[in-house]
């Protein structure tokens, strides 16, 4: 099963910090990311959808998938100018593909982790 979402990063980063507030912390003091073990500030006017501020989520995402043992494929398509990022959670032995096209590599990993990790919640699988 393939689901392919479109995605909006400062919901997908308030999103995250619901789920994960060890990883993402998005209030009314701002966004902030954690990557390694330093946190980063992504509230600054709009440093979230900076080059810099995307580069932080993509490597942030990126930490959170190998830590949770998922392995990830993306792909870039000059014709439509979209990234796409899927990747594989398994459920009750099968490997349900969780796939996000979107304009930003970082927001199409970070969405596809998101669809993960609800898939993992919706069907009791342990984290």
């Amino acid at each position: 099963m393939t689901t392919i979402t479109e995605v909006d990063l400062r919901a997908l980063l308030k999103e995250w910090s619901q789920i994960e507030p060890q990883r993402c912390q998005a209030d009314s003091h701002g966004i902030h990311v954690r990557f390694g073990s330093c946190w980063h500030e992504l509230s600054q006017g709009k440093a979230w959808n900076t080059e810099h501020g995307q580069a932080l989520i993509l490597a942030a995402a990126q930490e959170a998938i190998a830590a949770e043992h998922l392995h990830c494929f993306a792909s870039f398509n000059p014709k439509t100018g979209k990234y796409l990022a899927a990747i594989g959670v398994e459920v009750s032995g099968v490997v349900m593909a969780q796939t996000t096209r979107a304009t930003t590599a970082a927001e199409a990993h970070l969405g596809a982790y998101l669809q993960c990790l609800r898939v993992k919640e919706a069907n009791g699988v342990d984290r």
